[in-house]
């Protein structure tokens, strides 16, 4: 039942893509329209979806092409993330392309493809393969006119770390759901080192050869609580490397989650203030959308049954309550602000939603960690 259900789905997927190319194209034999990052992707996954299609009416495919299919997943995903202006707009030039077709993407991955598979390297071999795809197309077709805008694209150092920074989350995500969903263990030191070498990156960027630049920083609540969390996370990895547990137990999950809730609020205000993802910059969303999604994972993948107590939540206010007592009522009077959009959030915004919200999220982890198995 499912092997028919899967054939129906892709040959439906294989009908819409050639729609929607059909469509980019301008209903005719333009081939220059569709040289762009969307239609390039939509056209492999295309391909990749065909293959699978033929092979999966005698038997099941190989495991090389489900690899392969995971890749052009990951970079379906990509194409969503850029298209979410329009995800709502069903009659939007571009709409099929840019929204149906990605998201039949992840749905054909998650729902008809053998979870469990993946290993954790697989997450350095798609970067790699990334990698490696970008070089070449820079060093090789570069002097070719209709290639122009492609290699462009890529030379932007500004763009370049976007779409690396989106591959990242990404592919992440895939590794976690496919772990998830498989059954299998996920590495739990291999998720923290990520997360410190994506928050080192960015403290290195931001400091830029001045301390003085990063303690003035954390003014910053964004930047204060992940600078907190970086320290737990790393203590944790010390303790893992020295031969403890994978799964934290004591006192350290305790505090990782307090650090975790308070990371959570990032997304919300990031979103909130009417920022996109993009135009916020890769340091602003490592920091603010990808490491807390990554430590939040943490948290409910690898802190051990019964880590938490039902007061834990109240008193995970503590950190962002400090940070905001001290920045308003000692570094704004010292620094003669007259206001407070100097500084991270406003007051109103802070003690009405994000105290709540992390109060939600607190508890909302400590009943999926009492919740699950041991």
């Amino acid at each position: 039942m499912q092997k028919t259900l899967s054939l129906i789905y892709r040959l439906s997927f294989i009908i819409f893509a050639l729609w929607g190319l059909l469509e980019y194209s301008g209903y005719a034999p333009n081939p220059a329209a569709l040289l762009g990052f969307t239609p390039l992707v939509i056209g492999i996954c295309t391909v990749c979806i065909l293959a699978v299609f033929l092979f999966s009416l005698k038997n099941q495919p190989p495991v090389i092409l489900t690899k392969i299919k995971g890749v052009c997943t990951l970079l379906a995903v990509l194409v969503l993330i850029l298209h979410l202006d329009i995800a709502l707009s069903f009659f939007t030039s571009g709409w099929i392309t840019g929204v149906l077709l990605p998201l039949m993407m992840i749905l054909d991955w998650l729902f008809f493809d053998k979870k469990g598979s993946f290993s954790a390297r697989d997450l350095l071999i798609w970067l790699g393969l990334l990698t490696g795809l970008l070089l070449l197309l820079g060093s090789i077709f570069k002097d070719i006119p209709w290639l122009q805008d492609i290699v462009g694209f890529l030379q932007n150092p500004d763009t370049l770390m976007r779409l690396i920074g989106g591959v990242i989350a990404a592919s992440l995500l895939m590794y976690i759901l496919d772990g998830l969903l498989g059954g299998s263990k996920l590495n739990a030191t291999l998720l923290r080192f990520i997360f410190l070498v994506l928050e080192g990156f960015c403290f290195v960027k931001i400091a830029n050869a001045s301390l003085g630049r990063f303690l003035s920083s954390m003014q910053y609540y964004s930047l204060f609580i992940n600078f907190l969390c970086f320290l737990c996370v790393a203590v944790v990895v010390m303790r893992d490397l020295l031969g403890k547990s994978g799964k934290s137990t004591g006192l350290l999950p305790r505090i990782k989650a307090c650090l975790g809730s308070g990371m959570a609020l990032l997304p919300i205000f990031f979103g909130g203030y009417g920022t996109t993802v993009w135009d916020g910059g890769i340091i602003c969303t490592l920091l603010c959308i990808v490491c807390p999604v990554l430590i939040i994972a943490d948290c409910l993948l690898f802190d051990r049954k019964n880590s938490y107590k039902p007061y834990d939540p109240l008193w995970w206010l503590v950190p962002a309550v400090v940070h905001f007592t001290f920045s308003y009522f000692i570094l704004r009077p010292f620094f003669r602000l007259e206001t407070y959009s100097y500084l991270p959030y406003s007051p109103f915004a802070f003690f009405g939603m994000g105290i709540l919200a992390q109060v939600i999220i607190g508890y909302a982890l400590f009943a999926v960690n009492n919740a699950k198995r041991k």
